[in-house]
């Protein structure tokens, strides 16, 4: 039983009638969207049907011509035998005679005919397997020339229908756009299985190219019917790479080296406080280790956070960071003063993280805010190409204590810092003064055997 309104149903169980109604709505636009899918596959199933058909016709026929064409030659051979073993049994019969005495004597005159006889019949056959040997050849020569004509008729169909396939591609995806990516990422954009492109060719409505793992070339190509399509297709592949990204270390980093002698000295000596405070107490330790220590050598100011994949990456940003014009800011014998000590930590002292050398703003202020000037321009150039940089909050220091320089495949360390803020002469220490003359892009994973420092890509004189 039906009721008036559309898509609903009424429905008998049990004696009651239930109401039934359909629901229609992205279901249905998936439904069509399947089905044109399903009518495409399905006639070009029909084109190769017709095409394997057809040549499976030609194969018969090949076939039963050749059958045909050795019937022949066997019957004619069959022939020619049988017609000569004929002529000699009547030349033996007739022209021989045989007197009947115990030596058996022949006329010469017969026996000089028989010879010629014989020899006649020799070069027939000798003709005759001339004969036979050109017909095979014959027979071969058009066999290659009917395998060649197949050949060049299944080619000729196979470009046909690839010339089909292109034309309809080039009619329906009109735009395209190539797009270099690191090789690191290119199998998160095709997932396992190639889950991942066929979910983004389904949605934006797109065709993407995927290079092969053994290709050099990192290029991905995305065709589609119209520029909203490809640009939705780049923003979720760009939403991958980023979330990638986002889950990696940092690998380089642009710094200012604080490695003067004095300070060298003077760090030497407060370490050496911080170690003997936390010994002479074993149980105010709460979680210290001396590999915590920053290394002398290797003081330095960060200017900013960058993450590099390739080396192609890096050629890109060394050139950026040579084609740094930082003359308007006039840095060159510039000096800090750092004085002092900080910490970043987790709700209390207890549980620090990173303890910091203070910069001093109220002893050169006007340096304090060219740096911080420096620091905005190099995260606006290296964002405009491209690049993934930290974006938090910039706060001028000099890392002293970090807990993640003696992390072993160990995560979130603390300690408790109480016992260094507690000493006057600790918190207030004179760690010293530099003067600036250069900063340089470094990575975080190698180190200088020479001075210890950061091995450096590149050094920017002021």
């Amino acid at each position: 039983m039906e009721s008036g309104q559309k898509g609903v149903k009424l429905i008998k169980i049990d004696n009651r009638f239930y109401r039934f109604q359909q629901i229609r709505g992205k279901d249905s636009e998936l439904k069509s969207e399947e089905k044109e899918t399903q009518k495409e596959n399905q006639l070009e199933n029909q084109f190769k049907i017709e095409e394997e058909k057809e040549i499976e016709n030609q194969i018969e026929n090949q076939f039963k011509n050749q059958l045909e064409n050795q019937f022949k030659i066997e019957e004619e051979n069959n022939f020619e035998n049988n017609f000569e073993n004929k002529q000699n049994n009547q030349l033996t019969t007739d022209k021989t005679k045989v007197w009947k005495r115990p030596h058996v004597w022949i006329r010469k005159e017969q026996q000089n005919s028989f010879i010629s006889s014989n020899e006649t019949n020799s070069q027939n056959n000798q003709n005759q397997n001339q004969n036979q040997n050109i017909n095979q050849n014959q027979n071969q020569n058009q066999n290659q020339n009917q395998n060649q004509n197949q050949n060049q008729n299944q080619n000729s169909q196979e470009n046909k229908w690839k010339h089909k396939q292109n034309n309809e591609k080039s009619k329906k995806f009109s735009h395209s756009i190539n797009l270099q990516i690191p090789s690191d990422f290119i199998p998160l954009i095709a997932g396992k299985q190639f889950r991942t492109k066929k979910r983004i060719e389904f949605s934006s409505k797109t065709q993407i190219f995927i290079p092969p793992k053994s290709s050099k070339n990192h290029e991905i190509k995305i065709i589609g019917e119209s520029e909203a399509n490809i640009q939705q297709a780049k923003m979720e592949i760009d939403k991958i790479i980023e979330n990638a990204k986002s889950r990696l270390p940092y690998t380089h980093f642009v710094s200012l080296p604080l490695n003067n002698n004095t300070i060298k000295e003077n760090l030497q000596n407060l370490q050496k406080n911080i170690e003997s405070l936390y010994k002479s107490n074993p149980n105010q330790k709460c979680g210290f280790r001396t590999n915590f220590l920053q290394k002398p050598e290797k003081l330095h100011i960060t200017l900013l956070l960058i993450k590099i994949f390739n080396e192609k990456e890096l050629q890109k940003a060394k050139k950026i960071f040579k084609n740094l014009d930082l003359e308007f800011l006039q840095l060159k014998n510039s000096k800090l003063m750092i004085r002092g000590l900080g910490a970043f930590y987790d709700s209390t002292l207890s549980n620090s993280r990173v303890i910091y050398g203070k910069i001093e703003k109220n002893m050169n202020q006007e340096c304090y805010e060219k740096i911080e000037t420096l620091h905005d321009i190099l995260v606006s150039k290296f964002k405009e190409e491209g690049f993934y940089v930290d974006l938090s909050p910039f706060q001028l220091h000099t890392t002293i204590i970090n807990t993640r320089y003696g992390a072993e495949n160990e995560n979130h360390l603390f300690f408790d810092s109480n016992p260094i803020f507690n000493q006057e002469n600790l918190e207030n220490f004179l760690i010293g003064e530099q003067v600036l003359n250069e900063i340089h892009l470094s990575s975080r994973l190698s180190f200088d055997p020479k001075t210890g420092y950061y091995s450096s890509e590149e050094i920017l004189k002021f």
